[in-house]
């Protein structure tokens, strides 16, 4: 059922997105934060970037206050190494080829409903009648 109090067409959100980035914002403030590794206070960020860097240069991690190492899968690696590089250095360059049947050009048919659009662009919601 639609919402009586909106009209159709209308945004609901005139002013647009909002400019803050909560969850950015929260994770800044977290990372900022220092907790104790090893005996020492490390900003969280710092740890992150440790561990990460850790999974990717040995496929091992070592979370604060465990004993034992998690060997990570080949699968896990390159999920890590992926997100890490898609991180750091940008996602590559993204490539889509679009082609029709057979390799042949792609053909676009363009249905408009109750119009007719005339060669001179003119439109009618009714067909002409021949002359």
């Amino acid at each position: 059922m639609a919402n009586p109090n909106w009209k159709p067409g209308v945004s609901g959100n005139p002013k647009g997105r909002p400019k803050t980035r909560v969850l950015s914002e929260r994770l800044r403030a977290a990372a900022s934060k220092t907790i104790e590794v090893d005996g020492k206070p490390t900003a969280g960020s710092i740890l992150a970037a440790r561990l990460a860097w850790e999974g990717i240069a040995r496929g091992k991690l070592r979370f604060p206050d465990d004993t034992d190492e998690t060997v990570l899968s080949f699968d896990q690696w390159l999920a890590l190494m992926k997100f890490v590089y898609g991180q750091t250095e940008g996602a590559p360059p993204a490539t889509v080829e679009i082609g029709g049947a057979n390799g042949g050009p792609v053909t676009l048919k363009v249905v408009y409903e109750n119009k007719r659009s005339d060669i001179d662009g003119a439109s009618t919601d009714a067909p002409r009648e021949a002359s």
